[in-house]
């Protein structure tokens, strides 16, 4: 399509948008043929409609990093900061602080689907959509994604309610699947070309018309070429009155051409010389430039925004955007070739001049290399400081390599500049030892293990006698990273080197004793490990580094799973409880790490089922949301307080704290966060009899678990929604999602899993009055939880196992089996309502009627208590059969009458027709029906 055409298809497109949900338009074509015209018109039309929301050149400027992200979002809200207030004064209030805190620090590493960032977006947006919609440009995005920049694509593309118009643009169309409207833009029309002419030039009707004829071939209708031409050949033959007609024969004299080797260097010559200084850097450099920075070294020698946009409209460079900034590139290899070989290197020295005392003060979205260009110009000071900040920016903006090559610059020039080209300055703000430091730390980091050990082995050479602490350290360096390379007798020997070596730093000595520990360790001595990592502990008040801390951490709570290495009658989680009691301490109260430490001691808490001393800490934790390092931590304190709930009977507090949870996406941003939440509010579900709601979320659950891949997850669920259909008599389906769940975990051997399938199994063969088949199951459970269950998994199987023993009539086997589930399942609600219940029947059916009376009762009021509507049904109709069997009609009757209305408000409970038909035609419908018989 023409620019015309092109217009004309957009707004024929907008004219049934109107800002309801987005509408996506992608321009594309080759270089120059007019994207940008076309993107510059309808931000001039719609601008009044619809605000800017982000202009960002994903081809140019890559996501790399969260960074990119954080820095794109912080110019988000800064373009709008009073809708920013308002989207987080909608957040709660724990939320909102983090949130504001969070945008103001530097971004911790993620993965993109577990950043909170592109959900607080989202939400933004939406928020921001209900006043008005907004414009959002995304050059580049589909051409070499990132792995950030396809989330992003991932949220817009899953969001088409939010009121957005995008805009993109680049060289291929969208994929077919994507819901933008490609648009292919061609070459210029004849008319569109003469109305360029007549706009870049303010030429005459009649000469705009005589040039466009003349170039329209040539140029083959590409905006950028006519430009070019425009400068190159034609602006010297316009007369100076502007409605003088150019002649004809003037035209006839020149021979045009948008060859490179012809148009090229005719337009250098047409330049004036402050462009050219500017093109003679901007051609040599890999970066684009910060505009605002470029402005200072022009206004520094007369010229200025105005000349700078005029060079700009002349396609002599152009202009791009990051973040909120606009920065400055040649986008045509080809011109930037030519200049590069064709603008002397000089001129280029000229505006680095100008730039220099600018540097040290400005701060831009992304490195800028302009050390190599100061050396190149004599400038070695400022080289090598420029070096040394870009060397932080490139490890900063997840660019290891290019950091690298900037360290690799500085240890070369370093050595061969004692003193800098200062005026006989000293060298003081640079050091060689930092220097090797860092370069050591990044190749460590990027996996350049040989290359980490020969920079930190010449760190220990560049040092004197006197630094011995520094020696030491180093040395300690170059066995950290021997150790990761697997060369363990390497290692061994450094290590006995260095014990001979006194009166060094704390943390060196830590790390000394945590690296002999994980030495032992990797070599299968556990017992050795723990000696050498029970010395690093006392130090821990002395440590600075958290992630030194972390090391220790991981590397005692590896061992602690082990064999071999415990105390006598101690557990893996004991073990991390203790370690967790000296770590802690030694931490500032409102540390990051602090808080990363405490989320572990709860998870052991709750894994020890010892709530009594997680409840107060998950409520700390959980009311300082706050101050907690991220959203997901937030989360993870808001989860296990909900579980705390659950264990103490509190089903709605725990139910509300899920859907807390995951009403705020921000919270539980990546899928496997939402998974889980999901997962876990089924399960509450299930407790309280919302046998629908239940299902609903396991539906939910198990469509995220496949679409992650996670199979553990996917049958997990599937036992759980197997068991909820057994509950409410749907066998078909309870067959099928608990035989698949069991099937998967004896495959697996996946003991979590395996035990309550094989108890669901064994009611299933209960409810179809298999006997022994139900049998079976429950000693193949019992045979699993002896062999490694957890407290719960015995818990659970006592239940089942009573049932089946009453519905045998083995009453002996019952009282053994309640005896021990009555001492330990004391304080956990749910399962002494349970207890309360059976103890009953079992009395009731020992004929001792009084105390099955009571205790009936007891867990009739209990599960009142605990609005559990499945249980309390359960109750009064046994409390109606035991009034039945001593013959006091009266009681009977107000106990059936209560029972048909606890069944009732069951069924309103369980929201969804089927279900509830399929209660009604149950067992459990059937014996209320008995009753009134």
């Amino acid at each position: 399509m023409t620019q015309h055409q092109a217009m004309q298809k957009i707004n024929e497109i907008l004219s049934g948008w109107q800002g309801r949900g987005s509408a996506w338009i992608h321009l594309h074509g080759e270089d120059g043929a007019g994207k940008e015209w076309i993107i510059r018109s309808l931000l001039q039309a719609r601008a009044a409609e619809y605000p800017l929301l982000l202009r960002h050149n994903f081809a140019i400027f890559p996501w790399r990093s969260r960074r990119a992200l954080r820095d794109s979002l912080g110019a988000v809200f800064r373009r709008f900061p009073a809708e920013y207030e308002r989207f987080l004064s909608a957040l709660p209030g724990k939320l909102r602080t983090m949130i504001a805190r969070l945008l103001a620090e530097d971004p911790p590493a993620a993965s993109p689907g577990e950043a909170w960032e592109f959900p607080a977006l989202r939400q933004f947006l939406a928020a921001l959509g209900r006043e008005r919609p907004a414009i959002l440009i995304a050059q580049g995005i589909f051409e070499a994604p990132t792995p950030w920049s396809r989330e992003l694509l991932k949220l817009l593309e899953n969001s088409p309610e939010l009121p957005l118009l995008i805009l993109s643009g680049g060289a291929q169309e969208a994929p077919r699947h994507h819901p933008a409207h490609n648009i292919h833009i061609e070459k210029l029309s004849v008319r569109e070309a003469e109305a360029l002419v007549a706009e870049h030039l303010a030429a005459h009707p009649i000469n705009a018309r005589l040039i466009s004829n003349h170039l329209y071939l040539k140029s083959r209708g590409n905006a950028r070429a006519i430009k070019w031409m425009l400068e190159a050949f034609y602006r010297p033959l316009l007369p100076g009155d502007p409605q003088q007609l150019l002649e004809a024969a003037a035209l006839q004299k020149i021979s045009p051409a948008a060859a490179p080797e012809i148009l090229f260097p005719q337009l250098l010559r047409r330049i004036p010389q402050p462009a050219l200084d500017v093109l003679a850097l901007v051609s040599r450099l890999e970066d684009p430039f910060p505009e605002d920075l470029l402005l200072e070294a022009l206004n520094a020698c007369g010229s200025g925004a105005a000349d700078l946009l005029a060079w700009v409209n002349n396609a002599w460079l152009r202009r791009e955007f990051c973040a909120g900034e606009s920065f400055i590139h040649l986008e045509n290899d080809a011109w930037k070739d030519f200049l590069r070989k064709h603008t002397p290197i000089d001129r280029a020295g000229k505006v680095l001049e100008l730039l220099e005392p600018h540097l040290e003060r400005y701060a831009w979205h992304g490195p800028l290399e302009l050390s190599t260009h100061f050396f190149n110009h004599g400038k070695i000071a400022a080289a090598l400081k420029a070096a040394r900040r870009e060397a932080l920016d490139f490890a900063r903006f997840d660019q290891p390599q290019r950091a690298l090559e900037r360290y690799a610059f500085l240890r070369r020039n370093l050595a061969r500049h004692p003193r800098l080209n200062d005026g006989g300055q000293a060298r003081s703000s640079i050091r060689l030892p930092e220097i090797l430091q860092e370069t050591g730390e990044l190749q460590r980091q990027t996996g350049l293990y040989e290359n980490a050990f020969e920079s930190f082995r010449e760190l220990r050479e560049s040092l004197s006698r006197s630094q011995r602490r520094e020696w030491v350290e180093a040395s300690l360096q170059m066995a950290d990273t021997l150790f990761r390379m697997d060369a363990l007798s390497e290692t061994r020997y450094l290590l006995k080197e260095l014990k001979t070596k006194a009166d060094i730093a704390p943390e060196t000595q830590f790390l000394s004793r945590v690296l002999a520990g994980e030495l032992e360790q990797n070599s299968g001595h556990g017992d050795y490990a723990r000696r050498h990592y029970e010395f690093a502990l006392p130090l821990l008040p002395k440590i600075n580094d958290p992630q030194l801390i972390r090391r220790l951490y991981g590397s005692l709570r590896e061992l602690y799973r082990g064999a071999g290495v415990l105390a006598s009658g101690s557990s893996p989680d004991e073990n991390s409880l203790q370690l967790l009691e000296l770590i802690l301490p030694a931490l500032p109260e409102q540390s990051p790490e602090r808080f990363f430490y405490q989320l572990e001691r709860l998870k052991y808490l709750a894994a020890r089922h010892d709530f009594a001393a997680a409840l107060p800490l998950a409520r700390s934790l959980y009311r300082r949301g706050g101050q907690l390092p991220s959203p997901a931590m937030l989360a993870q304190a808001g989860m296990y307080l909900a579980e705390i709930y659950g264990y103490y009977g509190k089903w709605q507090l725990s139910r509300g704290h899920l859907i807390a949870l995951l009403k705020e996406e921000v919270l539980v941003s990546s899928a496997a966060a939402r998974l889980r939440v999901t997962v876990n509010l089924g399960i509450v579900e299930k407790e309280l009899g919302r046998y629908g709601a239940a299902l609903e979320r396991f539906d939910e659950a198990l469509e995220g678990a496949r679409a992650l891949g996670l199979a553990g997850q996917e049958h997990y669920v599937k036992l759980h929604a197997g068991h909820t259909h057994l509950l409410v008599y749907g066998t078909i389906r309870a067959r099928e999602h608990l035989g698949a769940a069991l099937t998967w975990a004896e495959e697996q051997q996946d003991l979590e899993l395996l035990i309550p399938a094989r108890l669901f199994m064994a009611s299933y063969e209960m409810q179809q009055n298999r006997a022994n088949s139900a049998a079976e199951y429950l000693q193949q459970a019992k045979a699993a939880i002896d062999a490694g269950g957890a407290p719960i998994d015995r818990l659970n199987y006592y239940y089942y196992a009573v049932l089946y023993h009453l519905k045998a009539g083995n009453l002996g086997e019952a009282v053994t089996l309640l005896e021990s589930w009555e001492k330990e399942g004391r304080g956990i609600v749910k399962f002494e309502n349970l207890w309360r219940w059976l103890s009953g029947r079992l009395l009731a059916e020992q004929g001792d009627y009084g105390a099955a009376q009571s205790r009936l009762e007891s867990a009739r009021e209990r599960s009142r208590r605990c609005r559990l509507p499945h249980l309390e049904y359960q109750t009064l109709r046994d409390l109606a059969l035991l009034a039945k069997r001593r013959g006091d009609s009266a009681a009977l009757q107000q106990y059936a009458a209560e029972a048909r209305g606890a069944f009732r408000q069951l069924l309103e409970v369980l929201g969804d027709e089927i279900l509830q038909r399929q209660l009604q035609e149950s067992r459990e419908y059937e014996e209320l029906q008995k009753l009134d018989g």
